[in-house]
């Protein structure tokens, strides 16, 4: 299995959306394997489970960064979905404060 080093030319950026991030199912794995308590996952490996998805590795460690900010404020993090369709708009609300704004939850 390869790992990433300093030598490993960073992957390039991108504009996105909070609605794409949080919606996303790599955000979703984030945020699960924070509450079960999994050890962080290579980047390497979360590359491979959603191949040709741009933004994944980095949606991941996103969903991972929002639930450890909910579980320092003794919250839950929100669903993504609402009614199951939708990218729930109270999460995206909480993730642009915490994210983009720098708020703490």
């Amino acid at each position: 299995m390869a790992k990433f080093d300093r030598a490993t030319k960073q992957t390039q950026t991108g504009k996105t959306t909070c609605s794409a991030i949080v919606g996303s199912a790599a955000f979703q794995l984030g945020v699960r394997d924070h509450q079960l308590c999994c050890p962080f996952r290579e980047a390497v490996d979360v590359a491979r489970m959603f191949p040709g998805v741009r933004g994944a590795v980095w949606n991941y460690e996103r969903g991972r960064l929002y639930a450890a900010a909910c579980a320092g404020k003794g919250k839950r993090p929100l669903p993504s979905r609402a009614n199951g369709r939708y990218v729930n708009r109270s999460l995206i609300a909480q993730f642009a404060a915490m994210y983009v704004c720098k708020e703490v939850l």
